[in-house]
């Protein structure tokens, strides 16, 4: 399944899919960023960088390239202002290339093919057009729509929809393989609240500025997730000499360092130095890596007497927002990855089938045959027939039935904000036994069943609803039952390997 990551000129793409990976993958030198399109699949972190050229043919080169790369970008220019000659030599050849592949071995890569595309704008530049050219190529199934503070969502899902939306039958957007994530929140953080987390100011944020004036953005994204991206990315990559220097830097008069708090500048200032025993390098390495509200939320756990390594990174991890994205991800995209993936290529089918029947008369009933065939084979899948219902529900049929039960249907879906675990689905609690859980399916799934049959002559919209709903509690069932087994398999094989081990 391919996964496009979407968004304007510095909304943190790349930082969020290093993050999302737990490791510095792709380049984010900014000038590399606005055209060079990076394409993940799973695969060896060692193994050759390929180069697709627009012209068809690849180039396999050694992955150390990347850093060499990204070091060549830096020193672009000589100290006379001219152009070293090696970055000359290097943006002659990489401004010919269509993308840049590279393998990792992530478990979110197993499911899911990950496309970094440099940043879309208002107006279509150049920068933009190696993403539009590649996403033509490719036709992502899905997208993460990537928004900041200063940037209003809807003018971002606007530019999306005018590049990959369903007018270029590229992508029909909908909450189904659309997410959202607000990036950069740390920047809406100020000390003088210290205690309110980004993640809270951006999920009020979202509600009310968001969807509150822009509900169709909400009609159109499954969610927004609330990210920062740099501090996701410090999860993988905090070291024990920043360790150190965050320690020293904690024995700061907490008057002095909420003061240093109140900008990058003053935080890099060099009359610190003393207070701080760091030297002005030292903390803008930290501020840049870590970010204010990073080096603030660090300093606390050391207050707090949390000095171990792996505790620092499983809280950057929790305050950076990265930790439930990963969850919901693949939960959302990943687990129905096959059927969506599969139900593009469907609509692509039935698409081409459409244009061939104008343009061969004569050969309407064999594909018309193809067509029935196609979809009979579909409709005996009970998941793909709950996606493809959950599609017309975003693409306008909702509009005409009862709003509670289309959210319920959702919900049961996994569709719902809250998670898509069983408990979720049901709207239950964390502590209902099996037995609970059960008996809430079988009640729902009768009164689902009791209004099919009473629609059925009435309101045949209506009664699809339910059916559809009362199927969807079956396949839900089915599954519980299915876990239960697997759960019960597995305590046998963990009750052998004990006796082999240990004996009776």
């Amino acid at each position: 399944m391919q996964v496009a990551v979407l968004g304007r000129v510095s909304s943190s793409k790349s930082t969020f899919v290093n993050a999302l990976l737990e490791d510095e993958i792709l380049l984010m030198d900014k000038f590399v960023a606005t055209f060079l399109v990076f394409h993940l699949k799973y695969g060896e972190a060692t193994a050759p960088i390929v180069k697709v050229y627009k012209d068809g043919h690849c180039d396999y080169v050694p992955r150390k390239e990347l850093s060499e790369w990204e070091e060549i970008f830096k020193n672009r220019e000589n100290e006379d202002g001219s152009l070293n000659p090696e970055w000359e030599r290097l943006w002659g050849d990489l401004k010919n290339v269509l993308c840049i592949e590279l393998t990792y071995p992530c478990e979110i890569l197993k499911s899911i093919n990950i496309i970094d595309t440099p940043g879309l704008d208002s107006t279509m530049g150049d920068d933009s057009k190696n993403t539009i050219d590649y996403l033509e190529k490719v036709r992502p199934d899905a997208i993460i729509m990537l928004f900041t503070k200063g940037a209003i969502p809807k003018e971002t899902l606007d530019v999306v929809r005018k590049y990959i939306g369903s007018e270029q039958k590229r992508l029909n957007i909908s909450p189904l393989n659309a997410v959202g994530l607000y990036t950069k929140i740390d920047e809406i953080w100020e000390i003088s609240a210290a205690d309110v987390s980004p993640i809270v100011l951006a999920e009020q944020t979202i509600k009310d500025n968001i969807y509150g004036l822009f509900p169709e953005v909400h009609d159109s994204l499954y969610s927004i997730f609330p990210v920062c991206a740099r501090l996701g990315l410090a999860t993988s990559i905090v070291t024990q000499e920043d360790l150190r220097l965050f320690q020293v830097l904690s024995c700061t008069q907490k008057d002095i360092l909420q003061k240093m708090l109140l900008s990058d500048s003053l935080f890099s200032s060099p009359k610190y130095e003393i207070e701080t025993h760091l030297t002005s390098t030292e903390r803008t390495y930290l501020k840049n890596k870590y970010g204010k509200y990073g080096v603030y939320a660090i300093i606390e756990q050391l207050h707090n007497g949390n000095h171990n390594i792996e505790q620092i990174k499983e809280m950057l991890d929790d305050i950076s927002g990265m930790k439930l994205v990963r969850k919901r991800l693949m939960s959302h995209f990943g687990e129905r990855a096959v059927l969506i993936k599969t139900q593009n290529t469907i609509a692509r089918i039935i698409k081409t089938c459409t244009e061939e029947r104008k343009e061969h008369p004569d050969c309407i009933e064999t594909i018309n045959q193809i067509e029935r065939n196609i979809l009979r084979t579909m409709r005996n899948i009970k998941e793909y027939n709950e996606l493809d219902y959950l599609a017309r529900l975003y693409d306008g049929l909702a509009n005409e039935l009862d709003a509670e039960a289309v959210e319920e249907f959702k919900t049961v879906c996994g569709e719902s904000e809250n998670g898509n675990s069983v408990v979720k689905r049901l709207g239950l609690s964390n502590n209902v036994d099996i037995e609970e859980i059960r008996a809430t399916i079988t009640k729902r799934m009768s009164d689902a069943d009791y209004k099919n049959n009473l629609y059925q002559i009435s309101s045949p919209q209506k009664a699809e609803l339910y059916y559809m709903l009362a199927q969807s509690y079956r396949q839900l069932n089915e599954r519980i039952t299915s876990m239960l087994q697997k759960k019960e398999e597995a305590e046998r094989t963990l009750r052998i390997a004990k006796d082999f081990f240990f004996g009776e």
